[in-house]
């Protein structure tokens, strides 16, 4: 039988040879022998890694940002080396002096230190260890950030609800050793998606243009109209040449504002989210003079929300992208509809989230959120106490029962622990019908009286929820039902006003999106308006030193 003095024995010895191994490792790295072979150098890997395993791991000045990956895959491979492959190590720093193709920095992955190293011509086991150690950490950090994207989208916006899946970025390296296949192992972790791969596109053009001297600031002044002549129309024409919005090259100097630049204009102004009215007012003239290294930051910044993102939407789906208004229904790779949508105002923003819609509520009621009975409600009451009249709003108590606005003090503060309702009607806040999302934020598609909104270029009026242009078409597709839910019959239940659940068979996905930048269906590279402010903190973010992870 073992007794507690016989443990405490094997415990102690274990101890005394674990520090004795150390000792003689520190030793070996100390005396940094030239000899240099496999077990020298797996030795020294070793003793770098577990003796600062408490530690944070600096190799020549340079924070190894993997420290727990990194240790979980040497100690899978008992400490061996793996970069003792010169083809191996080129094939990588090629990729890595291709990062900036994906909108990421080449010098966040230890570049300068790795030539470094690899400049030693008559290098130690302790050089090569640490050489080993720094080309795996750039390795798996730059892996994570094309699997995850470099910033972490939770850091900067609470409201982003996304899931990046599983952390595999140490199998990606095992794979890419074990089939001494740089290119393809980092190729196949990132996104294949075509707005993904245009914005690449995209942004190496603008990379052109401003190497090319970008373009020049057009002065403020009237709104210029078809026909008119202003000195400042060559300095446009140049602008609209150097993005491509304009092929004509000749009268470059005419200060006509012909109808061959209107229509250049108008492309112009599709490709900004901008009022198509042909005219150059403040909103064009803004956009136009928007320089070409923001333009380049705001390519950047949308390939990293790209990489956030799960690699797969599914085959039915549907694409909501807040900045740009609108909503798209994708079915195995075709776009089969689009709609204009209404999205939060900048002070109750649009959530940013991955889900399913998985029924309708025809003729639904509206019980009044908390957040938006204080914040708006309760402020009007008080001015106006036929506000609920006048909105349809019914008020009752814990007990289901009725109150009588005028019997309530306002001012008080059981007005919170009534319910507030609007029944089913054309009047009702969600339209004629709701699309049910689950999700955390209890965020919806729904529709609304206030249609005239949607001729609107920007349309940021709701408190969170989705406002879908023609709820009724968007019904009738998604429930693929002629028989009993054809528009025509939709119509009939609506006018009912009696609140019906319909259960939706094939349920999409949906994918709500906040992207400033994008592609569209013709490849064109398109720019929206940073309604909530989102792009200046993520621009910071990129442009600081990799976080460790």
């Amino acid at each position: 039988m073992m007794t507690f003095n016989n443990v405490r024995l094997n415990f102690d010895q274990d101890m005394i040879a674990l520090k004795i191994k150390y000792a003689c490792l520190a030793l070996m790295f100390f005396i940094n022998t030239s000899v240099s072979s496999q077990d020298s150098v797996k030795d020294n890997i070793e003793y770098l890694i577990e003796i600062n395993i408490n530690a944070q791991l600096i190799i020549e000045n340079q924070i190894i940002h993997c420290q727990k990956s990194l240790t979980v895959f040497y100690r899978n491979l008992n400490y061996q080396p793996v970069w003792n492959n010169s083809a191996l190590i080129q094939a990588f720093l090629n990729e890595l002096n291709k990062a900036d193709k994906e909108g990421l920095e080449p010098k966040d992955y230890h570049i300068e230190n790795i030539t470094s190293l690899l400049r030693i011509i008559k290098k130690t086991t302790a050089t090569e260890a640490k050489l080993d150690l720094v080309l795996t950490d750039a390795f798996l950090l730059y892996a994570s950030h094309l699997l995850y994207g470099k910033v972490n989208s939770a850091t900067l916006e609470p409201q982003w609800s996304l899931h990046t899946g599983e952390n595999r970025i140490i199998s990606v390296l095992e794979q890419a050793v074990q089939n001494n296949n740089i290119k393809n192992s980092l190729e196949n972790i990132k996104p294949k998606h075509a707005i993904y791969l245009g914005l690449k596109k995209a942004l190496e053009q603008y990379k052109t243009i401003k190497q090319k001297g970008g373009w020049q600031i057009i002065p403020a002044g009237s709104t210029i109209k078809v026909g008119d002549v202003d000195p400042r129309i060559p300095l446009i024409r140049a602008r609209l040449i150097a993005t491509k919005d304009f092929s004509r090259s000749w009268e470059i100097n005419s200060n006509k504002y012909d109808h061959d630049l209107v229509n250049a204009l108008k492309l112009f102004q599709v490709r900004h989210g901008i009022d198509i009215d042909g005219e150059i007012g403040f909103k064009t003239m803004t956009a136009m003079n928007i320089n070409v290294d923001e333009r380049i930051e705001q390519i950047k910044i949308n390939l990293e929300r790209w990489r956030w993102l799960s690699r797969q939407f599914g085959d039915y789906y549907i694409k909501v992208n807040i900045a740009d208004f609108n909503l798209e229904v994708i079915k195995n790779g075709e776009k089969i509809r689009q709609h204009k949508i209404i999205v939060g105002r900048t002070y109750r923003k649009t959530p940013i989230f991955s889900s399913k819609i998985t029924h309708l509520i025809f003729n639904p009621s509206w019980t009044i959120p908390p957040g938006i009975f204080s914040a708006d409600v309760l402020p009007a009451v008080r001015k106006n106490i036929k506000y609920l009249k006048n909105k349809n709003i019914y008020v009752y108590d814990k007990n289901g029962q009725i109150v009588i606005p005028s019997s309530v003090d306002w001012n008080s503060t059981v007005v919170k622990s009534y319910t507030y309702r609007q029944p089913p009607g054309f009047d009702n806040a969600l339209g004629s019908v709701k699309f049910f999302i689950p999700n955390k934020f209890m965020v919806y598609l729904h529709d609304t009286p206030s249609k005239d909104l949607f001729e609107k270029s920007e349309r940021a009026f709701s408190s969170g929820c989705i406002r879908v242009q023609d709820p009724i078409e968007l019904a009738e597709y998604l429930l693929n039902d002629p028989e009993n839910y054809s528009k025509k019959r939709i119509n009939v239940i609506i006018n009912t006003k009696k609140t019906q659940t319909v259960v939706i068979k094939e349920q999409p996905a949906i994918h709500i999106l906040y992207w400033t930048s994008f592609i569209n269906d013709d490849g064109v590279v398109q720019f929206r308006k940073d309604i909530y402010k989102r792009d200046g903190a993520l621009k910071e973010a990129l442009l600081k030193p990799a976080p460790s992870l």
